[in-house]
């Protein structure tokens, strides 16, 4: 088994991975589809080296339908810098769900280091959503959108 060959899955696996590469950037590769026994889902789960960005996309297994995306910019700590306003944080979810409805949208400062980062919580008819922001460049550094009804 070599660094470079392909993951090898099964075929029911392959189905609802194929499912989770819908929904992640093209950059994102392949790691692993987890077979979550507790969930009755499978945990798709994707990295993209260059953005340093993981993905997990969760599949259930009865519908085949992506019922919750998760995406985490690893090595992230936070900002010293807090430029952006709620209102600008409350922009950048806006330009992806138009729709939002945001439930909270508070600056963290993390008491050890001073590290800031915006945490945003919203939904829609669709989705509900839990976005961490960088208060400095409006860069979404982790996200967590679960679909309603799936």
């Amino acid at each position: 088994d070599t660094p470079d060959a392909p993951p090898v899955i099964d075929e029911e696996s392959l189905i609802y991975s194929q499912q989770a590469v819908k929904v992640v950037p093209a950059s994102a590769e392949y790691v692993a589809t987890e077979n979550d026994m507790e969930d009755k889902d499978f945990d798709v789960k994707f990295y993209d080296s260059k953005a340093r960005t993981a993905y997990e996309v969760e599949v259930s297994k009865a519908t085949g339908e992506v019922r919750e995306y998760k995406m985490e910019l690893k090595g992230y700590e936070g900002s010293p810098n807090a430029v952006l306003s709620v209102e600008d944080v409350k922009q950048i979810v806006l330009k992806e769900y138009p729709d939002a409805a945001f439930k909270a949208v508070k600056l963290d400062v993390d008491k050890e280091t001073g590290l800031k980062e915006y945490d945003v919580k919203f939904s829609t008819k669709a989705v509900i959503g839990d976005y961490d922001i960088n208060p400095e460049n409006g860069q979404v550094v982790e996200k967590d959108i679960r679909y309603i009804g799936k």
